[in-house]
C-alpha cells in the first residue's frame, strides 16, 4: 500500500518544482505575429472552356495574412495562338480581362501580360476535345450507408481514347425547388477514382487520368448523399425522396488542369486538416506561369440530366 503513495508523493513533488521553475525562470516564449518582408508576384489564372470566351484575371500575390486581393488594372494582357497575336483583352474591372474571341476544342493559346517593372508574364495551355459522356442509369435508391445516411448514385458512360493520355473531371449537380447545388460523389470500388487519393465525398468533383484504363467505353458508378424529409401519413410515418434532376459535367481537361486541381486539394487538406492544432503540413500550389505565380488551365465541357421521380417510403 506504500508504493502509491510514494508515487503520487513524487507526482506532487514534481509539479510544485515545475511551478517554482516557471515562476522563477518564465516558461512562456514570445512568438511574433509580425510577418517579414514578402515581395509581391504577379499572378495570372484562366480556365480556358471550349466554346466560351477567353477570361484573364491578373493580381498580386499576397502574405500569409492578407484579406483580399490585391487586383490589377492596368496589364496588357495578349492572347496569341501559334504565335500569332489573335487579341488584346479587354479590362473589364477588378483585375479581370476579356476577349470576345471564342476558344476553340484542340487549339494552344498563349497568353502574355505586360505589366511595368516586372518581366513579360506568360502561360498556355492546348483546349482538349470534346469527350462523348452521358448519364445511362440511375442506381442505388433507397440504400443506407454504415452510418444510416441515405444514397443514391448514377452510372455515367463514357469514351476514352487508348492511344494517347487523357485527364477528366466529374461534377454532379443536383437541381431541385428552384436550386441547384454540387453533390460529393464518389466510389469505393472504382480503381481509377482510388488512384487519385481522394477522401470519400469530400470532394464536389472527381478528378482523374486515363493511366489505369484499358478499355475505350467506361461504365462507371458514383455514389452521393441524398436528402429526405419525413412527414406523418395516417398513423405512420413516410420519408419523401424529393423529385428532383440530376446534372452531369464532364471535362475532358489538360495535364495542367488536372495538376492544379490535385495540388489543389492537397494544400486545402494540409491547409485545414480537421485535426488538432500543429499538425499541418506545408504543400505548395501548381503554377505553369512563366515569371510569375497562377494557372492556366484548358477543359472541355459535356453534359447530360436524367429526372428522379419524387418517392414515398415507411420511415426507418
Amino acid at each position: 500500500m506504500k508504493v502509491p503513495i510514494i508515487i503520487r508523493s513524487g507526482i506532487i513533488i514534481f509539479c510544485i518544482s515545475s511551478v517554482i521553475l516557471c515562476s522563477t525562470y518564465s516558461c512562456t516564449k514570445l512568438i511574433s505575429d509580425e510577418f517579414p518582408e514578402f515581395e509581391e508576384i504577379p499572378t495570372v489564372n484562366a480556365l480556358i472552356e471550349a466554346g466560351e470566351i477567353i477570361k484573364v484575371h491578373v493580381s498580386l500575390s499576397g502574405k500569409i495574412d492578407t484579406t483580399e486581393i490585391k487586383a490589377i488594372d492596368n496589364a496588357t494582357v495578349i492572347l496569341k495562338s501559334n504565335q500569332v497575336v489573335i487579341d488584346t483583352l479587354d479590362k473589364v474591372n477588378k483585375g479581370l480581362y476579356t476577349s470576345n474571341y471564342v476558344a476553340k476544342e484542340g487549339v494552344r493559346y498563349d497568353i502574355e501580360v505586360l505589366l511595368e517593372g516586372f518581366d513579360i508574364i506568360h502561360g498556355s495551355d492546348m483546349v482538349p476535345k470534346l469527350v462523348s459522356a452521358e448519364i445511362f442509369e440511375h442506381t442505388n435508391q433507397f440504400r443506407y450507408d454504415e452510418e444510416g445516411n441515405f444514397t443514391e448514385g448514377i452510372g455515367i458512360k463514357f469514351y476514352d481514347n487508348p492511344n494517347s493520355i487523357d485527364y477528366y473531371e466529374i461534377s454532379l449537380i443536383r437541381k431541385k425547388h428552384g436550386s441547384a447545388y454540387y453533390v460529393y460523389p464518389y466510389n469505393n470500388n472504382a480503381p481509377i477514382i482510388l488512384n487519385e487519393g481522394f477522401e470519400p465525398y469530400t470532394t464536389p468533383s472527381l478528378v482523374f487520368s486515363d493511366q489505369l484504363i484499358q478499355d475505350s467505353v467506361i461504365r462507371l458508378f458514383l455514389d452521393f448523399y441524398q436528402g429526405l424529409t419525413i412527414r406523418n401519413h395516417g398513423d405512420s410515418l413516410v420519408q419523401i425522396f424529393d423529385a428532383h434532376t440530376m446534372v452531369l459535367e464532364f471535362r475532358h481537361i489538360s495535364e495542367n488542369y488536372y495538376n492544379y486541381k490535385k495540388h489543389f486539394y492537397l494544400y486545402s487538406k494540409d491547409r485545414y486538416p480537421g485535426f488538432i492544432e500543429g499538425t499541418a503540413s506545408y504543400y505548395q500550389n501548381y503554377s505553369n506561369v512563366e515569371n510569375g505565380l497562377g494557372i492556366i488551365g484548358a477543359f472541355s465541357v459535356t453534359r447530360d440530366s436524367i429526372w428522379i421521380p419524387e418517392e414515398h417510403l415507411p420511415a426507418k
